[in-house]
């Protein structure tokens, strides 16, 4: 499982709780704490994207040829 994944599963574990019968205060904590676990999946998602995509410099060697 990726740490991006495992991210995502722990915000939707944070956002029940906080729908559940936790008190406000709680269900705040909770909300934020899941906010921010999606934010950091996000982060991951999109760093994996860049550092898997194709190169837009065309090699020297696909130049010679």
């Amino acid at each position: 499982m990726s740490e991006a994944r495992y991210l995502h599963i722990q915000a939707e574990r944070c956002f029940r709780l906080a729908n559940g019968p936790a008190g406000p205060r709680l269900a705040d904590e909770l909300e934020a704490l899941g906010c921010a676990f999606e934010r950091k999946a996000r982060e991951l998602e999109l760093a994996n994207r860049r550092h898997h995509a194709p190169s837009q410099i065309a090699s020297p060697v696909a130049a010679a040829a």
